[in-house]
């Protein structure tokens, strides 16, 4: 399995998920002095920039992105603090592959639209739910 990080900030998602030793081949940010980066190139994965500002639309912003993840062909997308909310038309295209990563301290603070699965530290206090992604936002 291949998995593809979308980060927008300092990369603490992605650090867990790069300690939890998932296969992550390629690390894109929307954001080109985001912190996660450089996590990312120190743990020798490729790192790619498309930043939003220099697109014109929401719908181009998501094609560029979306060849930028088809060059890298990862299985998986994980959305890891990645602070962009996407068009109908980019989740349509990755459906079934994109999942949302989101630091909480479930399950004390579970909502209704939470994620069906959560990982909590033997503390109690730090937590980590995923979510699949669909087109309705929560």
């Amino acid at each position: 399995m291949s998995v593809a990080v979308l980060i927008s900030g300092r990369g603490s998602n992605l650090q867990a998920l790069l300690d939890a030793g998932l296969p992550i081949t390629t690390v894109i940010s929307n954001e080109a002095e985001a912190k996660g980066l450089e996590t990312a190139a120190a743990r020798g994965v490729a790192t790619r920039i498309v930043e939003h500002r220099r697109f014109s639309s929401r719908e181009a912003f998501d094609a560029a992105l979306a060849g930028e993840i088809d060059r890298a062909a990862p299985q998986l997308i994980a959305l890891a603090g990645f602070m962009r909310v996407l068009t109908p038309g980019f989740v349509a295209r990755y459906k079934e592959r994109l999942l949302n990563i989101h630091p909480s301290l479930l399950p004390c603070l579970r909502s209704p639209a939470c994620a069906p699965m959560s990982v909590c530290s033997p503390l109690g206090r730090s937590c980590m739910a995923a979510a699949s992604i669909s087109s309705r936002r929560s």
